[in-house]
């Protein structure tokens, strides 16, 4: 299924978009985990998955640090504000920060070695289904969860019961054998 790149309006008008805005800190040692815990934290509603988790925790922490050291250079007079929504089973987390934007599509941040392009990018490019912008100051990040089917569920059940019985007629007959043979 394609993903639909949502603009920051059509995210807030759904009404479960929490929105946290925070003001940016001097330095990297600073580290927003509380922000970033927000994230996860609201993506955790859904899931309890702990790869799943982590990938979030990973790629907040990259785009929020992207918005404090490239979007706001450690301005403490500019503000972040971070954006997070559910649409059935797909999460979007936006971060927006003062700067001047950048198109994130561009070649250069795609294949160039740092400093020119960005590992935060890539390696939230690698842990979530989307990364996109509008060529302005915010970036967008999907996460698809897996989607189960009804009938998967059923026929999971059923083959998981099935093997169940398999197994206990199984050591059943094993522990007979061996009864036999002492």
């Amino acid at each position: 299924m394609k993903l639909a790149k949502l603009s920051l309006e059509q995210l807030i008008k759904i009404p479960e978009t929490k929105i946290l805005k925070f003001k940016t800190p001097l330095n990297n040692v600073q580290y927003p985990l509380g922000k970033i815990d927000f994230i996860v934290n609201y993506f955790g509603t859904r899931t309890d998955n702990p790869e799943l988790l982590e990938d979030i925790r990973v790629a907040a922490g990259e785009m929020i640090a992207n918005a404090i050291c490239h979007g706001n250079h450690f301005n403490p007079e500019k503000e972040i504000k971070l954006y997070c929504s559910w649409i059935k089973n797909i999460f979007y987390f936006v971060v927006k920060d003062e700067g001047e934007g950048f198109d994130i599509n561009n070649p250069r941040y795609l294949s160039a070695p740092p400093p020119e392009a960005s590992l935060g990018l890539a390696c939230t490019r690698q842990r979530t289904s989307l990364v996109y912008n509008f060529k302005d100051s915010a970036s967008y990040v999907c996460k698809e969860l897996p989607q189960k089917q009804k009938y998967a569920t059923t026929l999971e059940k059923i083959l998981l019961e099935r093997l169940v019985t398999a197994f206990n007629r199984i050591f059943q007959k094993k522990v007979a054998v061996c009864e036999l043979k002492n």
